[in-house]
């Protein structure tokens, strides 16, 4: 009797058994389904926003403290207010931002370099202050200090220094992949512009060898190089394809080269040429901006219009340096917003007319080829003196913000629309 009790539970144990092995097989095989599915669907739905990093960069130059202290804090009330703007406008949402491919980083990066030549204006603040009425001096005091940063950084050492420190806080401060906006205040617009012309790879080698008087052998070899060899200035100084002479013009690395052993020299061409675009290519990854990294550059309260003048000279090497470095901001989907208080002494605007395209053209005096790309001029009017219009972007954040959002969609519908 027991035995048989213990057979009969054994039978239908294993008959109940037998009955889940489908219902277990389906649940499995639907399992793997999911987990075939999910990683597939999990890896498109997760990719996250690539950030576009701000970088504000410091104006008159001044190295105390409390200014130091101040720049920072002016920093960090404007860029949540400025992100949520940018953010929440719909053309730069599809424009700029890609339609959620980017975002704007949280994170601000202030740039200050003041403490390089703290000395010098020191000397030029007390001059600037003799003599004159309160509203006089403070005027002159902004203007001093400017024109002293611009002189300042004409001398090829000091740029170096600044640029040099702006590059390592773009490599440090920024994560792969790399993508900024640079925001260039006063004089801070000055190291903004000079970064850009020395940073950007928009230099074709072969073409600025052509411009630059390159011996027709070193030229057919660029040439013959494909891809083409792209690369910023910078680049170039530093693999020692050009160099400059003592009128501070950029020439050939090995011109006026002189030596006694005309076989030395043809050798020391031969190894020079063989080696030139390696060289070129190592220097572009060791201090160029990457391809497609600058998204925009904002300057503002900017008086760089002043030194327009020799920068879009087109018989010079610099003004063929300024045409080529704006046709390719234009050509690569790139903007820049000219913005200034219209009571600020030391903000110079710039116009490009109805027709922005005809405008730029007729100063460069070559054709442009904007392929989303655009720059423009924008005035701001705003309650402001003489005196507070300078400090007047960081002292009233908000309207800053919408009206850099303004100036975006209103250069964006003068270039294409």
């Amino acid at each position: 009797m027991g035995v048989s009790i213990v057979l009969m539970g054994y039978l239908k144990l294993k008959v109940k058994r037998r009955r889940q092995i489908p219902i277990i097989r389906w649940f499995v095989g639907f399992g793997l389904v999911i987990a075939a599915l999910f990683p597939l669907t999990h890896a498109e739905t997760s990719v996250l926003p690539r950030d576009i990093h701000f970088i504000y960069i410091h104006g008159t130059n001044h190295n105390t403290p409390q200014s130091h202290q101040d720049f920072n804090q002016a920093v960090k009330r404007l860029h949540p207010i400025l992100r949520a703007d940018l953010s929440q406008d719909p053309l730069v949402q599809a424009h700029l931002l890609k339609n959620g491919a980017y975002r704007i980083d949280t994170n601000p990066i202030a740039f200050f370099w003041g403490d390089q030549s703290r000395e010098e204006a020191n000397i030029v603040e007390t001059r600037a202050q003799l003599f004159h009425s309160m509203v006089a001096t403070r005027v002159r005091m902004a203007i001093a200090a400017t024109l002293h940063d611009a002189v300042w950084l004409e001398n090829d050492e000091n740029k170096y220094k600044v640029l040099s420190r702006l590059y390592s806080e773009f490599i440090s401060q920024t994560t792969v992949p790399r993508y900024i906006v640079l925001m260039g205040h006063s004089a801070g617009s000055m190291v903004t512009f000079e970064f850009v012309l020395d940073r950007l790879p928009y230099i074709n080698v072969a073409d600025f060898a052509s411009r630059i008087g390159v011996a027709p052998d070193i030229i057919a070899f660029l040439k013959s190089k494909n891809p083409p060899v792209q690369t910023c200035l910078e680049a170039l100084l530093k693999s020692d394809a050009v160099r400059f002479d003592r009128k501070g013009e950029l020439v050939p690395f090995l011109k006026d080269f002189q030596t006694a052993a005309t076989q030395e020299l043809t050798s020391l061409r031969a190894k020079h040429l063989n080696e030139l675009a390696d060289q070129i290519n190592e220097a572009d990854r060791e201090v160029c901006l990457p391809q497609g990294s600058l998204k925009g550059v904002v300057t503002f309260g900017s008086p760089i219009v002043l030194f327009f003048s020799t920068a879009l000279d087109p018989q010079s090497v610099r003004g063929y340096l300024t045409s080529n470095m704006l046709q390719y901001i234009l050509a690569h989907d790139m903007f820049w917003l000219h913005v200034n208080h219209v009571k600020d002494p030391i903000g110079i605007p710039f116009g490009t007319g109805e027709n922005p395209q005809q405008t730029l053209e007729g100063i460069l005096k070559a054709p442009v080829h904007p392929r989303g790309g655009f720059l423009i001029g924008y005035p701001v009017r705003g309650k402001a003196t003489v005196i507070s219009a300078h400090s007047w972007y960081w002292n009233h954040p908000k309207q800053f913000s919408q009206a850099i959002v303004k100036a975006y969609n209103t250069g964006y519908h003068d270039w294409y629309h």
